[in-house]
Parts: structure tokens; C-alpha cells; sequence
């Protein structure tokens, strides 16, 4: 098990080592190359964090990727989050709620709660050449475990008839609807 990180961490390839910083761009490339829906939000507590707005019945859900990336431990670790609460955006706690359901891309691609250490994370050997390749490993497991995820929790807001009836109770209430937002954010 050991063995398997130490050789995907610590096998060299003919590239430069990756410089402090330089993920950022390889992160903000790959995402305007693979997911142009997708724009990079913020950087936090070494989490790089990518955003796509969408409407579901009135209302906006902020569809994110957050990847942390660690150049000391060779390491990314990566989740999407389906969030209708703003406040939750960078909220790191995973959540299988209604609302703002947060999970970890390596749980979906496995389909599993419990991973062993080499299943949980991405590796990458802090060279610049298989850091890209981890990265798009990355890009291609979220074009197939986490748009999915993200268009099941659309449809999960769209159809969930307590949902549709809140969100009918606040249409049809006769006060301002952005004074009432602001009171209840």
C-alpha cells in the first residue's frame, strides 16, 4: 500500500520540478480547456476552488470543485459541492443533505464511503509533467463522476416537492423579495 504512494510520489520524469504557485495556471488551464462552464473562484487555505452558477426553478445553485493541493505531501484532494446557501461555498464539511450536498470525487469514482490511503488521494511526483497528468486524471474523473452528481442534485431541487413548494411559498409572498433574501442571509 505504502509502496504504491512512494513510487507514484517519488518516481521522476524528464520535466521541472513544479515551482510554488505554479499550479494555479495548470489548474485555471485545464478547467477554460475541459470545463469552460467553470471559472476559478477563489484560492483558500490551499484549496483552489472552481464555480458554475446554474438556475434550477428560480433559484441560483452554485455548483463547485474544490481542489487542495499539496506540493510538501505530492498530494490533491478533491470534492464538488452543490450549494444554494452562498455561506457554504467554502465550507469544507461533506454533506449528504438536500441542499447543499458536498462529497469527495475519489468517494464518487469508487462509489464507496471508506477508501484506502492510495484510493483517496491523487499523487502526483511534484514534477511539472505528471502533475499536469494527475490534474487532467482529475478533470476527466469529474467530467464522469462529478457532472453527474451535479445534474442528479439539479433534478433531486427540481422535482423534491418540499423544495418546490418553499420555494412557491417565497414567490407568492407580498413583500420585497431582496429585503427578505438579505434578512434571511
Amino acid at each position: 500500500m505504502l509502496d504504491k504512494i512512494k513510487e507514484l510520489t517519488t518516481k521522476k520524469d524528464k520535466s521541472p520540478e513544479l515551482k510554488k504557485g505554479e499550479i494555479k495556471q495548470i489548474l485555471i488551464q485545464t478547467t477554460t480547456e475541459v470545463l469552460p462552464d467553470f471559472e476559478f473562484l477563489a484560492y483558500k487555505n490551499t484549496c483552489y476552488s472552481f464555480q458554475r452558477p446554474r438556475q434550477v426553478n428560480n433559484l441560483t445553485v452554485y455548483e463547485i470543485l474544490h481542489i487542495n493541493f499539496s506540493l510538501k505531501d505530492k498530494n490533491f484532494a478533491c470534492s464538488i459541492a452543490s450549494r444554494l446557501n452562498q455561506e457554504y461555498i467554502f465550507s469544507n464539511q461533506y454533506n449528504i443533505g438536500l441542499l447543499n450536498p458536498h462529497k469527495d470525487l475519489k468517494v464518487l469514482r469508487h462509489n464507496s464511503g471508506a477508501l484506502n490511503i492510495e484510493d483517496a488521494y491523487y499523487f502526483h511526483n511534484g514534477q511539472v509533467e505528471t502533475t499536469i497528468k494527475t490534474v487532467k486524471e482529475i478533470f476527466g474523473d469529474f467530467k464522469k463522476y462529478g457532472l453527474p452528481f451535479l445534474d442528479r442534485q439539479a433534478e433531486r431541487l427540481k422535482s423534491n416537492s418540499i423544495i418546490k413548494r418553499g420555494v412557491d411559498f417565497i414567490e407568492d409572498l407580498k413583500t420585497d423579495k431582496q429585503k427578505l433574501k438579505t434578512e434571511i442571509t
